[in-house]
């Protein structure tokens, strides 16, 4: 299934993501991968699979007036240590996107076999990569979340509308 221009597998980090076998297992995806966790941890991911804005008369985005307005988790391993968690509202007829509430910034790094981030309440949680080019995280071969990497487009996007600060507004995006 295409989402956003980036391919989504979801599930437990298993199913192929192309959407021609109705999500049937595929040997050839899979979390744990022998790629090192520094090669695919660095960079922005999409968490889990798009939903509707919840529009209501107290969320004045710009998205929520386009019919195709779709609510998406990021979450950004930027350079220097920084992590940035965002849930966005986003519009591909609008072509833009906008935070639903101030992003959070914390810190990460690579530790022990996985991901330290003070956003997780300080913790290392277990992870690997996937097939797919993005990070796995099986709480230690219990799978409960597949980050997938974001495009280009989006990650000129996103890197861009960070730089400005935690709260962004019909941000233009070129998936």
């Amino acid at each position: 299934m295409r989402a956003w221009g980036l391919l989504i597998a979801l599930t437990a980090c298993g199913t192929n993501g192309t959407g021609s076998d109705a999500g049937a297992p595929d040997a050839n995806v899979g979390c744990n991968t022998t790629e090192p966790l520094s090669s695919c941890a660095t960079g922005w991911q999409f968490v889990g699979l798009p939903t509707q804005c919840p529009c209501a008369s107290s969320n004045t985005q710009p998205e929520c007036g386009k019919a195709d307005c779709q609510t998406l988790t990021v979450v950004g391993y930027l350079g220097g240590g920084v992590e940035i968690d965002a849930t966005i509202f986003y519009s591909a007829q609008a072509g833009t996107m906008s935070t639903w509430m101030p992003a959070r910034t914390g810190q990460w790094n690579l530790a022990d076999g996985g991901i330290y981030e003070t956003l997780s309440g300080g913790r290392v949680t277990c992870a690997t990569c996937n097939n797919a080019g993005g990070v796995c995280y099986d709480a230690c071969n219990t799978i409960y979340q597949l980050e997938v990497p974001a495009s280009a487009g989006w990650s000129t996007a996103l890197n861009a509308a960070s730089a400005t600060g935690t709260t962004w507004t019909a941000w233009p995006v070129k998936p």
